[in-house]
C-alpha cells in the first residue's frame, strides 16, 4: 500500500522477483564491491571530523553518513552540506519505514483492511499509505532521472544506477521494463540500505559503550597494526581478527533484524509436528536463535572471544543478512561500510559513560527502537578523541 509492492523483500517468487535479484548479483558481487571502497573510505573519513567538530549530535552524524555512502554509490551523489535535499527524502523514508512497519503490519495480516475507504472511521492507515506512496514515487524518480541527466550530458560519475544503464545500452538498449526494474532496484538500496547501516554502527557503538574491556581490547589491536600512525584502509581487516570477533558478537548480542524479514510459505509443509498451510506469514525467529544457551554459553554476556580460538563457538549464519534465496542482495556491500567506520571509529576515539554528580558512570539502559531494523534509541555517552595524535590524524584528512 505505501508503494514496496515491486520490491524484492516483498516480491514473491517470479519473473519480477529473478529479475530483480539478477541485477542486484551482477552489480553487487562481493568483487564488483571493491569498486565502491572509495566512496564509503571518504564518508567514513567525513563522518570522523564530523564527530570531532560535535561528538554530542553522533547520531545526527551516523545518520548523514549512511545516507551519504549509499546515495554516492546507488545514484554517484555526494551529499555536500547537511541542507542537502537527499537528506530530507533519506529522512522522510527512514520516518514511512518505521511508520509502516508499525501501523501498516495489521494489513499484512488482515489483507481485506485496505479496501476500506479513507473516510471510514479508524481508516488512519489507509490514509497514512496512501500519503506515503506518493512521497516513495517521488523517491524513486528524483535521483534516478537525475542520473539519466547527467549520463546523456557526460558528467555522471560512477555509481551502481549508472553502471547498470551503461550495461544495458551495450547489451541491446534500454526498454520500459528493464528501467523500472533498475529503478526499484536502486531505491531499495536507498531505502533499506541507509537505516539498517546506521542502526547496526549504532548497535556496536551501545555494545562498546557497556563494554570497556572489549573497547580497549579492539583499540590495542588497532594500535599495534597501525602504530598510531595512520588511519585503517579495507586491506588491513584480515590482520585484525578481534575486530571483526566484536562486530560478530555485536550482531549476535542484538540482531537488526530480530524476528528477520516475514516470509511466505510456497507450498504446505510440517515442522516438528506443527502443519503449516501454504502462504503462510513465517518469521525467522533470530533472537531467539542468537540467545540460545544450548549454542551460545552465557548468551546475554557480551564477549568477542567466543568467536575465537580456544572458544571458537560457531557463528550464527544468517542473523545479520538472513538466508536462501532472500539473502540480503547488499550484504558484500553492507558488510565493508560498518567495518570501517568501526575500525577508523576506535582508531582515534573512545566512548564512555557520563557522570552523575558524584563522578559515578551512568550506565545507560537502552531503550530499543524498530523500522527495517531494530536500533537503540538515543543515549547519553561522551565520544572524545584517544589522544592529541588522533586528533591530529582526523585534522589532516
Amino acid at each position: 500500500m505505501v508503494g514496496w509492492a515491486d520490491m524484492l523483500g516483498f516480491l514473491p517468487y517470479g519473473e519480477q522477483f529473478h529479475r530483480q535479484r539478477k541485477v542486484f548479483q551482477q552489480a553487487l558481487a562481493k568483487q564488483s564491491c571493491v569498486a565502491f571502497r572509495p566512496s564509503q573510505l571518504s564518508q567514513t573519513h567525513m563522518l570522523l571530523k564530523k564527530i570531532l567538530q560535535d561528538s554530542e549530535c553522533y547520531e545526527e552524524h551516523l545518520r548523514r553518513f549512511s545516507t551519504a555512502v549509499i546515495m554516492e554509490i546507488t545514484y554517484g551523489h555526494k551529499v555536500a552540506s547537511d541542507d542537502d535535499p537527499y537528506i530530507d527524502i533519506a529522512e522522510g523514508t527512514n520516518k514511512i519505514i518505521v511508520e509502516a512497519g508499525h501501523s501498516l503490519a495489521i494489513i499484512d495480516f488482515f489483507p481485506w483492511l485496505r479496501y476500506l475507504p479513507s473516510w471510514f472511521p479508524g481508516n488512519w492507515f489507509g490514509r497514512l499509505a496512501k500519503d506515503s506512496a506518493s512521497f516513495v514515487e517521488n523517491m524513486r524518480d528524483m535521483p534516478f532521472e537525475q542520473v539519466r541527466r547527467q549520463m546523456a550530458a557526460g558528467n555522471a560519475s560512477l555509481s551502481f544506477t549508472s553502471m547498470q544503464i551503461e550495461e544495458l545500452e551495450q547489451n541491446g538498449g534500454l526498454n520500459p521494463e528493464d528501467l523500472q526494474t533498475l529503478k526499484v532496484a536502486a531505491s531499495q538500496m536507498y531505502a533499506a540500505g541507509a537505516e539498517t547501516t546506521w542502526s547496526t554502527i549504532l548497535i556496536v557503538i551501545a555494545a562498546l559503550l557497556t563494554n570497556p574491556k572489549a573497547q580497549r581490547k579492539a583499540q590495542n589491536e588497532l594500535d599495534s597494526v597501525l602504530g598510531g600512525k595512520r588511519l585503517p584502509e579495507f586491506e588491513d581487516r584480515s590482520s585484525l581478527p578481534y575486530l571483526e570477533a566484536v562486530i560478530q558478537e555485536t550482531m549476535r548480542w542484538h540482531p537488526t533484524a530480530p524476528l528477520g524479514f516475514p516470509h511466505s510459505s510456497t507450498a504446505e509443509d510440517i515442522y516438528r509436528g506443527m502443519y503449516i498451510p501454504k502462504g503462510t506469514t513465517v518469521l525467522a525467529n533470530s533472537i531467539a536463535m542468537s540467545m540460545d544457551d544450548k549454542v551460545y554459553n552465557n548468551p546475554t554476556e557480551f564477549r568477542p572471544e567466543r568467536f575465537l580460538s580456544p572458544e571458537s563457538e560457531p557463528p550464527l549464519v544468517g542473523i545479520d543478512f538472513g538466508w536462501g534465496r532472500r539473502i540480503c542482495p547488499g550484504r558484500h556491500l553492507a558488510d565493508p561500510s560498518v567495518w570501517i567506520v568501526i575500525a577508523s571509529f576506535l582508531a582515534v576515539f573512545e566512548v564512555v559513560p557520563i557522570k552523575d554528580d558524584k563522578g559515578q558512570d551512568i550506565i545507560p539502559e537502552f531503550k530499543w527502537l524498530s523500522g527495517i531494523s531494530s536500533h537503540p534509541a538515543p543515549f547519553p555517552c561522551v565520544i572524545r578523541p584517544r589522544s592529541g595524535d588522533a586528533v591530529q590524524l582526523v585534522a589532516r584528512l
